[in-house]
């Protein structure tokens, strides 16, 4: 379980997480247990792509806003009871 410490830390079975205002892809990768080649393709997709920036000139090194990302999860996300109604064909 994942609770968040006074000093602003994420604590997990792997890794400990900062809290702070921009994420790097490796830093959403551990934060959403999924790969930075996945953290990569959602950010390149067409439609609603993960919102991160590059500064101007720069072609690596890219980072999301905290509350873009919590943004776009909400809006790219369900509840797990209604994930489970879908799959049993329930509405």
């Amino acid at each position: 379980m994942r609770q968040t410490t006074n000093a602003g830390r994420i604590n997990g079975s792997r890794s400990t997480i900062l809290i702070k205002e921009y994420y790097s892809v490796e830093e959403v990768s551990r934060l959403l247990h999924i790969s930075e080649r996945t953290v990569r393709e959602l950010a390149h997709r067409e439609e609603d792509p993960l919102p991160f920036r590059l500064l101007f000139g720069q072609q690596r090194n890219s980072f999301i806003h905290r509350e873009d990302l919590m943004d776009w999860l909400e809006s790219n996300s369900q509840l797990v009871r209604d994930a489970a109604k879908k799959q049993m064909g329930q509405a």
